[in-house]
Order: C-alpha cells, then sequence, then structure tokens
C-alpha cells in the first residue's frame, strides 16, 4: 500500500470522528424501567417497606410511581409520584413530594433520591423526611431499576 493511499486512509477514519456529535455518542437511557424500592422501618411503621417502583426516561427528564403503604403495610393508601433529571452520563435525580388523603393529612414526606443508570440497570439511593404528629423522621432508601 503506498503513503498516499495509507494518509487518505487516516484522513477519512478521522473525518468520520470528528462528524459525531456527542448525541450519538452518548448513551440513551430512554424506555421503562422497573424494579424495587426499600425503605428503613419508621418509628410507626410494622416494619421495613419493599414495593415495586415504575419508572419512564425520555430524554433527559424522568417520571416515576410506586405505592404508598399504610403503617402496617396491608393496604395502599396513595401513590407516590414523582419527576428528576438524566443527565448523558446516566446520573439520576428525583424528586416527589406525598401527602395522605385526609383534609387535614396526618402523615406528609417529601423524597430526593440520586443514584446512577448504566445499560440497563439502575442503582438509587436517597431520603424520605417524613411529618406526622408534629414530629418529623428521615428514611433511608435504596432503588434497584432494570429497564425492559
Amino acid at each position: 500500500m503506498n503513503a498516499g493511499r495509507i494518509l487518505f486512509l487516516a484522513a477519512a477514519a478521522a473525518s468520520c470522528l470528528v462528524l459525531q456529535t456527542p448525541r450519538t455518542l452518548a448513551q440513551s437511557f430512554d424506555g421503562k424501567w422497573t424494579g424495587t424500592i426499600s425503605c428503613a422501618k419508621l418509628s410507626f411503621t410494622k416494619g421495613a417497606l419493599k414495593v415495586a417502583m415504575d419508572m419512564t426516561v425520555s430524554g433527559t427528564s424522568a417520571t416515576y410511581a410506586r405505592e404508598v403503604l399504610n403503617a402496617d403495610g396491608s393496604r395502599i393508601v396513595g401513590t407516590e409520584e414523582g419527576t428528576g433529571k438524566v443527565a448523558a452520563d446516566g446520573k439520576l435525580d428525583l424528586t416527589a413530594t406525598w401527602k395522605s388523603a385526609d383534609e387535614r393529612p396526618r402523615y406528609t414526606y417529601t423524597a430526593s433520591y440520586s443514584g446512577t443508570l448504566s445499560g440497563k440497570s439502575g442503582a438509587i439511593r436517597g431520603t424520605q423526611v417524613w411529618s406526622f404528629d408534629g414530629k418529623t423522621e428521615n428514611r433511608s432508601c435504596s432503588i434497584a431499576l432494570k429497564r425492559g
């Protein structure tokens, strides 16, 4: 192979790399993600929590939902619905606010979770800050998600 042909092929390969935009190099996290959220026991609950969670990613936006159970875990009393942002590298931040359906809600909380989506799985951790009967209590949570 002559030097001119080698130079031409090297220039062609280099131009292909230059033409790729960051969007084509970035991994897409779009789609439905399912898994579980596990949270520590609160002082007024019968035990720790583990329930299903669904999340949808579209571009840089994420929305999620999961059931909220009563203190003994026997009945669904609401749905935590939250939103968040997904960075090109998979960093994920989610937030939500929930309150019981009573006219004067006895239980309320704010949730904030952060973690990383990678390939077809996600590992997220966070805190729920509960307010009830004039008290405040923090609850740690972890979320494991799979895409598909």
